[in-house]
């Protein structure tokens, strides 16, 4: 952080760019392998109002002049383009689902990496998994099945069979997936997420 009386004196659109590029940046390796409390991102966030609105280490609700969450928004819906964290580090952790999946023989894959269920289940709705040979695919909880899991087939059948009767069979070689192992696909999941 800048000292207060040369934060005071920064443009607040250059203070908005320090938080974008700086205040924003220093968590991302700690929001991407851990699973971290909300009080710690609600005192980062306070910490970013603060230097935004009045270049100083706190500030009163009074001072802002728009709601953090409208800030948080992309530039193309009205707001600032900097990042919730909250949300950031979903998806950062989500990266790393991605990556067990669809590269398992990297040495960190290993690792047992502990992560949100909100980023958990975003990535669950997220993700199809293609059977090939079955060894990459879980049965009860990846969604294999019509783009639904056994365990969700099992509890909603007929969301399953009403999405099996609407959709083309899959083809043997397009279901083994390029190598005949296991083939995966990403959904979009901005419609998941409600800015």
């Amino acid at each position: 952080m800048l000292p207060g009386w040369k934060a005071g004196l920064v443009h607040m659109a250059d203070r908005s760019i320090l938080v974008w590029a700086v205040l924003t940046a220093i968590p991302i390796y700690m929001l991407m392998a851990l699973d971290v409390p909300k009080w710690v991102i609600k005192a980062i966030d306070k910490r970013q109002r603060a230097f935004l609105w009045k270049g100083r280490k706190d500030v009163q609700g009074g001072h802002c002049a728009v709601a953090w969450s409208r800030v948080c928004h992309p530039l193309e819906l009205g707001g600032l383009g900097i990042h919730n964290l909250e949300v950031l580090g979903w998806a950062l952790q989500m990266q790393w689902l991605w990556l067990q999946k669809t590269q398992p023989d990297r040495p960190w894959s290993a690792f047992n990496i502990k992560v949100h269920a909100t980023a958990r289940a975003l990535f669950d709705v997220s993700f199809i998994s293609v059977v090939g040979d079955s060894l990459g695919t879980r049965f009860w909880t990846d969604h294999w099945l019509h783009g639904h899991s056994d365990l969700g087939a099992r509890t909603n059948p007929d969301a399953v069979h009403h999405q099996a009767c609407n959709e083309p069979a899959l083809s043997p070689r397009r279901a083994a997936g390029p190598e005949m192992g296991i083939g995966h696909q990403r959904r979009p999941i901005g419609c998941y997420l409600q800015l």
